[in-house]
């Protein structure tokens, strides 16, 4: 409600409740998604590697700043607590966007700074608390433009669409973003599909089951919300075979590519004991599939 940006970081473990608190897990998926109080846009990211948690965590910032909404990191126990290496990060292709910021010590602007101001594209300019001229006003109620509450109708209706009116032009953003990643080859005799810190297994899973002239490719979802539907169904419908591969009990990603694409996979490998996908007994659950 009032537009800030939030940036979390959700690291799972089974559940409910404490579950198995040093174990790990995929079943907060829909929970990070669609979870909250009212209705609002959100940016979803799970990263599935070490050098993925960096960049990502940084494009997190930046999609927070820019659109004025929350943004998730959603990891895991095994991600997160892993050891691993990987080469110094790049730290050349960092760049910081904080949107809509209005940086001068003074507001110069036509008439009193509105917070919650409307704006095409839904994004209002952002003045720091302190800045000379500029009142910065908001608060949890639904409100006007100039942050005071408001129970008027029209007004309601009115904020609500400028709040949602970001998730165009965030799409539109993501357009250039690496919101899914593809290995493999490009025919395959089946496609793995998944999210997160599946990704290590996975990709060691197809070297063992390359070793035995089985080609499978792989296909990662790093933005789960908003859903990259367009891509996702480009490599789909060029698959053979698709397999989800989850560490949860429903298959979240699968309840979602049906939701997004009114589509179901042909096959899922689930895991849920707390313990993630081992890569020599993940190629035998898919050749078992095959």
């Amino acid at each position: 409600m009032t537009e800030t940006s939030p940036v979390i970081v959700l690291v799972q473990r089974p559940g409910p409740s404490t579950g198995l608190p040093t174990y790990t897990a995929q079943g907060d998926l829909r929970f990070a998604i669609h979870a909250s109080q009212g209705e609002f846009p959100r940016v979803v990211i799970a990263p599935g590697n070490v050098e993925e948690s960096f960049c990502m965590t940084i494009e997190a910032f930046n999609l927070a700043e820019k659109f004025q909404i929350p943004a998730l990191i959603i990891s895991d126990k095994y991600l997160a607590e892993s050891h691993g290496t990987a080469e110094p990060f790049d730290q050349s292709r960092i760049g910081i966007d904080r949107g809509k910021l209005i940086t001068e010590t003074e507001y110069t602007g036509e008439g009193e700074y509105k917070r919650h101001k409307f704006t095409e594209d839904g994004i209002s300019p952002r003045a720091i608390p302190g800045t000379k001229g500029a009142i910065v006003r908001t608060n949890a109620d639904e409100h006007n433009e100039l942050g005071y509450t408001t129970e008027d109708p029209v007004l309601t209706t009115k904020m609500t669409d400028k709040r949602f009116k970001k998730l165009d032009a965030l799409n539109k953003e993501l357009e250039n973003y690496e919101t899914v990643k593809f290995y493999g080859p490009a025919k395959a005799d089946a496609t793995i599909i998944g999210w997160g810190s599946t990704k290590g297994p996975i990709r060691e899973a197809m070297k063992i089951l390359g070793k035995e002239g089985i080609t499978v490719n792989y296909l990662q979802i790093v933005y789960l919300h908003p859903f990259p539907a367009d891509k996702v169904q480009r490599i789909l419908q060029s698959a053979k075979k698709t397999i989800v591969v989850e560490n949860n009990k429903t298959s979240m990603l699968s309840s979602l590519i049906r939701e997004r694409l009114l589509t179901t996979v042909d096959h899922k490998i689930l895991k849920y004991d707390g313990r993630p996908f081992n890569p020599e007994a993940l190629s035998q659950s898919i050749k078992e599939v095959l």
